[in-house]
Formats: structure tokens, C-alpha cells, sequence
């Protein structure tokens, strides 16, 4: 899956929009809006979020690299999830999202074979993270919480791009897991007592 399209500057305002109504800080937007206007000619629909480098503006937006990213991005869910399963008791996890948590893990293996079965091919299955992703469960679920946030925003992408090359099977694929992330970042947030009634 090598074919190319390009993310035009009213895709990239979306985008923007969608992530301040998220309350994605500066620092992600930009991030992700950056990495989104690869191969856009957007750089003045960018203004608000600072300058792009020259070369981003006119390299492609590959399907294919979408693809790469997403399927990495699972292989590190995995990893991520099945390290707070096997050590909840260390790091405090309380028994009764033990459960909830071997679901998260059981649905993001399902994502990974996906879009393995797509031909995505993961850039390592090997990932290491720092100790203070793990001290308690607030800072696991503080850290599950941010992932999955950036794991939304990815896959908003997706589906853009996606539908820009009129594969609408592969973008139902990416909003449904979009969905099931999004869930997982509510389940977190209701970890850490961020939702009413908590």
C-alpha cells in the first residue's frame, strides 16, 4: 500500500480544530498538526502554531507510512499494557481493573493484527519506557490516558486520508478503532477520578 495523497491546509485546520476542542496542549498540537501537514502546502494555515520546516511542506503524506505508524504505535500498546497486567500488584493497580485493563490489552492486539493483516509492517516490536510511567497507578493511568489521546488524534488522521483516496473499508477500520481508543481514554480518565460522578 504505497499510494500517496496530500493533506491539503482546510485538513490541517480541521485537524487543529478538532485538537484544541480536545484539549491537546500546544506543544501536542503542534506536534501532530506538523506531522499531519507532511506533504501539505499548509504553512500559512499553520501560522497560529508556528513555523513548519520548508521540507514538510512540499514532501508526500504516505498511506503507507500511516499504516507503519499505527501498527507500531499497537505493538507499543501491547507491550504497555501486558507490562501493567503482569505487574499491577507493584505498581498499585487495584484488582478490580485488572479485567478492564486485559480487555484494553486484548483490544489493542486485535488492532495490531488488523493492520498487520492490511500488509502494516510495525518499525520494532521491542519498546522500553521510563520507570515513572509505572511509580503508581496514577502515573500508569495518567500515562495510559496521554497515549491514548495521541492514539485518537493519529487515527482522526487515518481516516482523513483514508477517505481522501476514497478507501472507505480501510477508513470504517480506523474510526472503529478509533472508537475503541477513545473508550480506553475514558476508562483511564475514570481511573484517575476526571469523570463526573467519581
Amino acid at each position: 500500500m504505497t499510494d500517496l495523497t496530500r493533506v491539503e491546509a482546510e485538513d490541517i485546520q480541521r485537524l487543529d480544530n478538532v485538537l484544541a476542542d480536545t484539549g491537546s496542549s500546544p506543544l501536542t498540537r503542534r506536534s501532530l498538526v506538523t506531522r499531519a501537514a507532511t506533504g501539505a502546502a499548509a504553512v500559512g494555515a499553520l501560522g497560529a502554531l508556528g513555523p513548519v520546516p520548508a521540507a514538510l511542506a512540499s514532501s508526500d503524506f504516505s498511506i503507507s507510512r500511516i499504516e507503519t505508524d499505527a501498527v507500531t504505535a499497537e505493538a507499543m500498546a501491547v507491550t504497555l499494557l501486558t507490562h501493567v497486567v503482569k505487574n499491577h500488584a507493584k505498581i498499585g493497580i487495584p484488582k478490580d481493573l485488572i479485567p478492564v485493563l486485559k480487555a484494553a490489552n486484548a483490544a489493542e492486539y486485535d488492532h495490531y493484527e488488523t493492520l498487520r493483516s492490511l500488509g502494516a509492517r510495525p518499525l520494532t516490536k521491542k519498546f522500553w519506557f521510563p520507570d515513572s510511567f509505572f511509580h503508581s497507578s496514577k502515573d500508569t493511568f495518567g500515562t495510559i490516558e496521554y497515549a491514548e489521546k495521541q492514539f485518537i488524534n493519529a487515527y482522526l488522521i487515518a481516516i482523513t486520508a483514508y477517505a481522501k483516496k476514497n478507501q472507505q473499508t480501510l477508513a470504517r477500520y480506523a474510526g472503529e478503532i478509533c472508537g475503541v481508543e477513545s473508550e480506553h481514554r475514558a476508562l483511564a480518565r475514570s481511573a484517575l477520578g476526571k469523570l463526573p460522578n467519581n
